[in-house]
């Protein structure tokens, strides 16, 4: 039926799992996923998502992921489907997260735009973050997939 959804595959223990509704009316419908994450060195809250393709959609959707709890080290990441790089859901999310790097991932064949990211708070601890692009990521699906590197450092 073309339903398709958010998944995030971890090892951890959730302690509060949950999804959030960002849909707006008459639009797609979409979802976040949040979870609150038991990590040996303290909790990380995870949010997963997947924008939509309005500009006024993702405002309204991103003013909702920002409102969720700040009770941990938090991870936001998603296909965000932004492609205005001074849009202002991209400002509030460096407003909140600090300034990230933005690799192009979309198309996988031959990345142009950056409508992918990963972004955490505090921002001190990432470390990197980067593209996976190989063969096998460029025909797995029209986005590449990101990898980013963080530096545990308790709240």
């Amino acid at each position: 039926d073309g339903h398709c959804g958010t998944a995030v595959l971890q090892r951890l223990a959730g302690r509060d799992t949950g999804s959030v509704d960002v849909s707006v009316l008459g639009r797609e419908p979409r979802g976040a996923l949040n979870a609150l994450l038991e990590t040996p060195t303290g909790p990380l809250r995870l949010i997963a998502t997947h924008l939509g393709l309005r500009p006024y959609e993702r405002r309204l959707q991103m003013r909702r992921l920002l409102a969720q709890p700040n009770d941990a080290v938090t991870v936001l990441l998603g296909d965000l489907n932004e492609w205005f790089l001074w849009g202002r859901p991209l400002r509030w999310l460096r407003s909140r997260y600090g300034a990230t790097p933005a690799p192009a991932t979309y198309p996988s064949a031959w990345p142009v735009l950056a409508l992918d990211g990963i972004w955490v708070s505090p921002h001190r601890m990432l470390r990197e973050l980067k593209v996976h692009a190989s063969p096998l990521a460029r025909v797995a699906s029209d986005h590449l997939p990101l990898r980013a590197e963080i530096e545990w450092q308790a709240v």
